[in-house]
């Protein structure tokens, strides 16, 4: 689990997924993944150049990270 400020860009998260090395990835040298809301389950992948608080309605706000 992380925390990010409102003013960071959605595209750090995608970063620190991929170079997070506690993830169970099932296959660890082909890390595909997608970030989404975790209610209702909307993919972000569109959105990464976006500061969090943009897309994001709550000051607290929990995201899924689907293995592809």
């Amino acid at each position: 689990m992380r925390n990010f400020g409102v003013e960071e860009k959605l595209d750090l998260v995608y970063h620190w997924v991929e170079l997070n090395e506690e993830i169970g990835w099932e296959d660890e040298h082909n890390r595909r993944f997608e970030i989404m809301h975790s209610y209702p389950p909307v993919g972000l992948g569109g959105r990464r150049e976006e500061l969090l608080r943009d897309i994001f309605e709550g000051e607290q706000e929990k995201l899924v990270i689907r293995e592809l």
